[in-house]
């Protein structure tokens, strides 16, 4: 059953790769002027990306295991969507285009997940191994050989 859902998540990631390779990722320079057909494709990209975390964030929940996403990477794609929704807000009030209002969801849903996916790593986080040292009992020496 794992082999087939990490065969599931490199699948996903080889899609992600591929829309990233494309352009499907914007420069955060381009947000602002991007088109909504560009700002649609990135969006889609980030509802793959969650959908691929999703599932090694439940696979680790049967499994007892640490999922294939770290900490950091899931930081990283919340500050990325926290800055598309802020450039892109400005631009939708001036416009109330409903494309717009649409893409501006889906990041705000996927950056949701992201957060969702942080908390519960935290529950999934292995608790720190104590130190194994010498048992406590005192230890009799004897000097007589």
């Amino acid at each position: 059953m794992s082999k087939i859902i990490l065969t599931i998540i490199f699948l996903l990631l080889a899609v992600v790769n591929t829309y990233a390779a494309t352009g499907d990722i914007l420069t955060d320079d381009s947000v602002a002027s991007a088109d909504d057909a560009a700002l649609a494709a990135e969006a889609a990209t980030f509802d793959t990306l969650r959908e691929g975390i999703a599932v090694s964030v439940a696979r680790c929940e049967a499994e007892h295991c640490v999922p294939d996403v770290s900490r950091e990477e899931l930081d990283r794609f919340i500050k990325i969507l926290n800055d598309r929704i802020s450039v892109l807000s400005g631009r939708y009030q001036e416009s109330n285009d409903k494309q717009l209002e649409s893409i501006l969801l889906s990041y705000a849903n996927s950056r949701d997940s992201y957060n969702g996916f942080l908390e519960k790593m935290e529950s999934l986080a292995p608790e720190e191994e104590k130190e194994e040292g010498f048992p406590e009992e005192e230890i009799e020496f004897n000097d007589e050989f």
